[in-house]
């Protein structure tokens, strides 16, 4: 682009956007809208400035009704025209011409709600449409709505077909994403004055695995295929990622992790519970104020089942997988380990 032509093409944008000017040729918008001015704009102003331009420009009655104008020439098959001028859809500009074109479409011709869009919208659709250059812009079309629709508040793992959401073009998963996806999901589980209402303080005495596979997030979603590809399926290992600032157990859910009191791993696990429980009992601050060797003599088989783990979780599963329902053999396991008792 000359700079002579590129300051002319600047100005023009600027009386359009800044100045209202609504009195165009209608050949000079064309050329305005064909090429990436907007960034050079965007590049000299204030990042305060910047979003309310590009609202101007996605806004902006000139701009609209051309694109439409262009795109609906493109669409008749009795017109010569049959694509966008290069350029059309490049850079900054580029982008916000896809996104007004395809927001007219959606509103316009599909006259389809959010809810129909979320669940409905492919590129296919959009292609048969002549609207190619929303894959151009968009390397993924839950981008592409989300840009069109920005209050709706859309998330990625709304859309139908979302299974790719959770990693990223190199497979790695998308972890910020999977944490807030969990956490919408309980906090809409926990609302109080929503349909499921259960006790968030209580989260790991009612979650599990086949709760995510209900429709629980808007517009009927759920996370089922996360859990499984992300988390194996645990819903243990999902609600431990998600809420790191509980600190968690896996034994403080409602069903321990498959052979969780098996093998070393559970003998591990089972010197971890009775360190746990030895300092509930022995903490000077807390409700028993126990010593030690009083922990020794009170512990019988019934015991074990009462709910004195947090959560209310009570050790009947770990004394009879591993110790064979012997009271006395977890502390043993602690004697000859030399760390507590």
């Amino acid at each position: 682009m000359k700079a002579k032509s590129k300051e002319k093409r600047i100005k023009l944008l600027k009386e359009i956007l800044l100045n209202n000017k609504n009195q165009i040729n209608l050949n000079s918008i064309n050329d305005v809208i064909r090429f990436d001015i907007l960034s050079d704009i965007l590049k000299n102003q204030s990042s305060k400035r910047k979003k309310p331009i590009i609202k101007k420009y996605l806004n902006n009655e000139i701009i609209k009704k051309t694109l439409i104008w262009i795109h609906e020439e493109i669409c008749d098959e009795n017109k010569k025209r049959q694509t966008f001028g290069p350029g059309t859809f490049v850079g900054v500009q580029g982008k916000l011409n896809c996104i007004i074109l395809t927001k007219h479409f959606i509103e316009n011709k599909l006259r389809w709600s959010i809810a129909d869009v979320v669940n409905k919208i492919n590129y296919n659709i959009l292609y048969t449409h002549k609207l190619r250059c929303t894959k151009v812009c968009f390397r993924h079309i839950y981008n592409l709505v989300m840009e069109c629709y920005p209050d709706a508040n859309l998330k990625p793992y709304y859309f139908k077909k979302a299974s790719h959401v959770w990693y990223d073009e190199k497979g790695r998963k998308k972890y910020p994403l999977i944490k807030e996806a969990i956490r919408e999901f309980i906090s809409i589980l926990t609302d109080s004055r929503g349909k499921y209402k259960y006790k968030f303080k209580r989260l790991p005495q009612w979650i599990n695995y086949k709760m995510f596979r209900k429709p629980v997030l808007p517009y009927e979603k759920n996370l089922s295929y996360m859990l499984s590809y992300c988390f194996g399926n645990s819903h243990i290992k999902a609600i431990m990622f998600a809420y790191p600032e509980l600190n968690l157990k896996p034994y403080y859910f409602s069903n321990v992790p498959n052979n969780y009191w098996s093998g070393k791993d559970g003998m591990k696990h089972a010197k971890e519970v009775m360190n746990e429980l030895i300092n509930t009992l022995t903490n000077p601050k807390g409700e028993y104020k126990m010593t030690k060797e009083e922990v020794v003599k009170i512990f019988k088989f019934k015991t074990y089942g009462k709910p004195i783990l947090p959560y209310r979780k009570t050790m009947r599963g770990m004394l009879q997988t591993l110790f064979k329902n012997s009271p006395s053999a977890p502390f043993k396991l602690l004697m000859e380990d030399k760390k507590r008792i």
